[in-house]
């Protein structure tokens, strides 16, 4: 069953898709629609592709989330820190 928290962030991540579809509609349709296309597993390469070529870091900034990454998981290793469950911030009980 679906809570209500999580049919608002549906809600919210659909508006936003339509709002990305808008502005597809100003490209190109026809590599959309071939992209469309693809099998499952070729969508999802070709998806990761895109994303990387606009996912670029410095150095520096990549060091830093690595290292925050590394404290994060010392401070739970630790008992400093506690991990949340996902679905349960999203349930409303």
């Amino acid at each position: 069953m679906l809570t209500p928290a999580y049919t608002k962030q549906f809600q919210k991540d659909l508006e936003k898709v339509q709002r990305r579809e808008k502005e597809v509609s100003l490209m190109d349709n026809a590599l959309l629609e071939k992209a469309i296309e693809l099998p499952l597993n070729e969508r999802v390469a070709f998806a990761e592709l895109i994303l990387a070529s606009i996912d670029y870091e410095e150095e520096k900034i990549r060091q830093s989330w690595i290292g925050e990454v590394n404290n994060r998981i010392k401070a739970v290793n630790e008992g400093k820190s506690k991990l949340l469950d996902f679905e349960g911030l999203y349930n409303d009980d």
